[in-house]
């Protein structure tokens, strides 16, 4: 399974913990931001979605500060359904589909994360 991360500056951290625990078991490709300067989620969001949108992954994970604006970007590309998640619960109903942007203060997105494609 290829998966393909995005992120703003706020998401750096929480991208770089999840492709840290995912990186063993899935071909995992980080698309950038590459640290914590500022930066814009939308480039991210358009980025991963064309990726996804044109079958290069299977899967996208998207993270900025709150989830909503790389969300509604993300879905602005032709084919995208994007949601926005923040919890083990809904983390892992949208399992089935291309797209989690996941909310940084989320306390253990990793487990979650490992968690929902493990399923």
């Amino acid at each position: 399974m290829k998966i393909c991360m995005g992120s703003d500056h706020r998401g750096y951290e929480l991208k770089t913990k999840i492709i840290e625990a995912l990186k063993d078991k899935y071909d995992i490709t980080d698309l950038g931001t590459y640290s914590k300067d500022a930066a814009d989620y939308t480039k991210y969001a358009f980025l991963v979605g064309e990726k996804v949108s044109n079958k290069e992954y299977d899967y996208g994970i998207l993270i900025c500060g709150t989830g909503i604006g790389i969300s509604i970007a993300c879905n602005k590309v032709k084919g995208i359904i994007c949601a926005k998640v923040s919890n083990k619960k809904a983390t892992c109903r949208m399992t089935s589909r291309s797209w989690w942007a996941l909310r940084d203060s989320n306390p253990r997105p990793s487990a979650c994360k490992a968690d929902a494609l493990n399923q």
